[in-house]
């Protein structure tokens, strides 16, 4: 991979609530918008915003499975998604399951793996 386009895909995912624009990642990564956009997607098979979107639903999957005690806007504000609307949508189509349907899953799934017939 392009080291540029390595080096912005890291430094998306240590902050990922930072708003991106096209022309920024372009100057991260000292190239024109248009040729930065075809660079990213020969290199990720990915638009930059959709990446970095899928990047966001990674981690909110993370922090549903891994916490109890935030609240579901809270973890959609914590990987930069602004519209919880947008953001619920959006993980609903990526997994089929409503964010609070995700949760409850998994923790069912961790209560049935801790249980002490199945240690």
């Amino acid at each position: 991979m392009d080291r540029r386009i390595y080096s912005l895909i890291d430094v998306f995912l240590d902050d990922l609530k930072h708003h991106w624009t096209n022309d920024e990642m372009a100057r991260y990564c000292n190239l024109s918008t248009s040729h930065f956009v075809r660079l990213f997607r020969e290199q990720t098979l990915s638009t930059p915003n959709s990446f970095l979107n899928n990047a966001r639903l990674d981690r909110v999957e993370i922090l549903l499975l891994q916490t109890d005690f935030l609240l579901l806007k809270e973890i959609g504000v914590a990987v930069g998604f602004v519209n919880y609307t947008h953001f619920a949508r959006d993980f609903k189509k990526r997994t089929g399951l409503s964010l609070s349907a995700f949760r409850q899953r998994g923790w069912n799934k961790k209560t049935i793996l801790r249980s002490p017939g199945n240690q």
